[in-house]
């Protein structure tokens, strides 16, 4: 004769109906089996308990193998992934930010490419907002000043003058929003013209000939274990804080760097119950220190060198410059 236990009653009904509920099981077995289990509530507990729903990792419920039917008539999600531009290894990088060709300083970019060149880096980082775009502005500017041909010519020019001074160095340019200033103008004025080659500023600056790498608009980047962006990717807010590199960390909690708000900073802070140190710093510019639109405001110039090992893990030195002279 057959002995029925309640938990082999309670297998033998999870296996002839695998695609059925836990309650719905268990009020099969009550009509099956009324003298087995005292109430529905013991035969449901029962059902979870084979099943492994009550904290056995190593059964899962058989209602985990339902086909997920409303995927089926779901819409394809448009939504991408950014790939993030790596830089890893052993290298010496010197970070300029915020050149802002033909609106640079010269003697404070003069002072940052010789303190380079006696460094001797492997990477020249330039953070972003290297070309000044006024022409294509929306922030209508002084329409005298208009001279797109001449800026690009600028700026031309000034990685030119890059490349020559360090020869062996892989350059990097950043897009920052004054870089976006020219896929904006398209859109705003020529959008038949968005995506067509020679319009991209990487093409109208000649990247391939002078053996420039590029890190898209919006695209992060890391320099070994260090988080690098521009700057303007932050949330709203920040651009006035006492300190600009404290309201990095509020908004990203992890050891970054950026460039934008044209001041020298930085924050340290342990975080969480391990102490784990993160800092975050941002750069001074090295483009003029009092343009129309901001005459009287906190910038400096300056620039950084971060230096990698093979980890990844990283040394950044924050430098200044102050009447032509490093420190």
């Amino acid at each position: 004769m057959k002995t029925f236990t309640k938990k082999s009653v309670a297998t033998e009904f999870s296996q002839k109906f695998p695609n059925h509920g836990n309650l719905t099981v268990a009020k099969a077995i009550i009509k099956k089996h009324p003298q087995l289990f005292p109430s529905l509530n013991a035969a449901y507990c029962c059902i979870r308990l084979v099943r492994g729903s009550k904290g056995n990792e190593e059964r899962k419920c058989a209602t985990d193998k339902k086909p997920l039917r409303f995927i089926e008539s779901m819409p394809k999600s448009v939504n991408g992934v950014r790939e993030t531009f790596r830089i890893d290894g052993k290298h010496r990088i010197l970070v300029l930010s915020d050149i802002h060709f033909p609106h640079h300083d010269e003697k404070a970019l003069a002072a940052a490419i010789a303190y380079g060149r006696k460094i001797n880096p492997t990477i020249v980082y330039l953070n972003g907002d290297t070309v000044e775009n006024y022409a294509l502005s929306r922030w209508e500017p002084d329409p005298r000043k208009r001279d797109l041909a001449g800026e690009i010519k600028s700026v031309k020019q000034g990685l030119a003058y890059l490349r020559e001074r360090f020869p062996k160095a892989v350059i990097v340019f950043k897009h920052g929003n004054h870089e976006a200033r020219s896929e904006d103008y398209l859109r705003r004025k020529a959008p038949e013209l968005l995506g067509v080659e020679d319009f991209k500023l990487s093409r109208l600056l000649d990247f391939n000939g002078k053996g420039i790498e590029e890190v898209e608009l919006l695209q992060f980047a890391q320099l070994g274990k260090l988080n690098i962006i521009h700057g303007h990717e932050l949330p709203k807010g920040i651009s006035n804080p006492v300190n600009p590199a404290r309201g990095m960390f509020m908004r990203t909690a992890e050891t970054s760097m950026c460039g934008h708000f044209h001041q020298t900073s930085q924050h340290t802070e342990a975080r969480g119950i391990r102490k784990e140190v993160v800092s975050c710093w941002t750069t001074g510019c090295l483009c003029g220190l009092q343009p129309d639109y901001a005459v009287v405001n906190k910038w400096n110039h300056g620039f950084a060198v971060v230096e990698t090992d093979r980890n990844g893990d990283f040394e950044v030195s924050n430098l200044k410059v102050i009447g032509g002279k490093v420190f």
